[in-house]
């Protein structure tokens, strides 16, 4: 049978460890908030970044390509009005074909091909031109 000093510090240990995972269990939360703050943040950023080469008439595969090299985000943009699509990762463009967005200027957790991604899509009209910017981060 336990003596009360052997209860008592059974509790303690208890408590502490509790406290432990009750911190831990927090801070993974917190940490996983944050980096959805942090990816949102740069998927938007992206998203005025194409919007503006959009603008200018600078849009093309090897610009793509060339933000996806330096930001580390897929970009797809399709053009509806002309039926073309501009894309910097041939996987993720065949995934955005297949796939149907009804959301708009939503971000999205999906998975392709055994990894987790956020995706970013924003329906946009440039020049009574429609088109939607599908970011991958």
């Amino acid at each position: 049978m336990l003596k009360f000093h052997q209860f008592f510090s059974l509790g303690i240990l208890g408590v502490l460890f509790g406290s432990c995972l009750f911190i831990a269990i927090f801070a993974y939360n917190n940490q996983a908030r944050q980096n959805q703050k942090v990816a949102y943040e740069k998927l938007k950023t992206m998203s005025e970044v194409v919007d503006i080469s959009i603008l200018e008439g600078s849009l093309d595969e090897a610009f793509l390509k060339d933000l996806e090299r330096r930001s580390k985000i897929a970009i797809v943009v399709i053009d509806k009005t002309n039926d073309k699509s501009y894309a910097s990762n041939d996987i993720f463009l065949s995934f955005t074909k297949h796939s149907s967005f009804t959301f708009h200027n939503q971000f999205k957790n999906t998975r392709i091909q055994e990894n987790n991604y956020s995706l970013l899509v924003q329906n946009t009209s440039i020049d009574d031109i429609k088109y939607n910017i599908i970011l991958k981060y």
